[in-house]
């Protein structure tokens, strides 16, 4: 298992959604991008989600959305990897998300299907807070979730709502590997 530190800004990482491509790589490797966002109902939108604030808005009764982080990694069926968040700021009212510092994605291959089209993955996604003196989870998950997601489409996971606040995790996978910027 691979374990990466996210401490992208936002805006950097879900552009990794634009910055993958096929390459040839053999057709099990996938790309899977999550972007972490904090949904409450200030009205306001984070100019750094692009078009994920206009499809939160589509299927989330929220009013606004602000991007705690994003990273991209390469997975393989049957394997398991994954990504720790390191966020700015701690929360403003530690009542309102379960949050430390951290948070962990675990996300889990557990099925790559061609023969469709588009092919399909389906994931096995964890998320977890993160203690941020032993990098172990703390508590139980904020949220599991099992999905089968179509190639390059956008799937919103999301926590219950805590107040007016709710913790969303995207989730987009493609076939390829990392490509350099021209």
């Amino acid at each position: 298992m691979r374990t990466l530190i996210a401490a992208l800004s936002l805006g950097i990482a879900t552009s990794a959604f634009g910055q993958v491509t096929s390459t040839g790589r053999p057709s099990d490797t996938l790309v899977v991008s999550f972007a972490l966002i904090r949904a409450d109902n200030s009205g306001q939108s984070d100019p750094s989600l692009g078009g994920l604030d206009s499809t939160l808005r589509r299927v989330l009764r929220f009013t606004g959305y602000r991007g705690i982080g994003g990273a991209a990694s390469l997975a393989f069926p049957g394997k398991t990897f994954d990504l720790t968040f390191v966020t700015a700021k701690p929360p403003i009212d530690p009542r309102s998300i379960p949050l430390s510092k951290r948070v962990r994605v675990f996300c889990t291959v557990e099925h790559l299907t061609n023969d469709t089209s588009p092919a399909t993955a389906q994931l096995r996604i964890n998320l977890s807070s993160v203690d941020s003196a032993t990098n172990r989870p703390a508590g139980p998950d904020i949220f599991s979730a099992g999905l089968t997601i179509p190639e390059n489409h956008v799937v919103v996971v999301g926590s219950g709502a805590y107040g007016d606040d709710a913790l969303v995790l995207t989730v987009r996978w493609r076939k390829g590997s990392f490509s350099k910027k021209e």
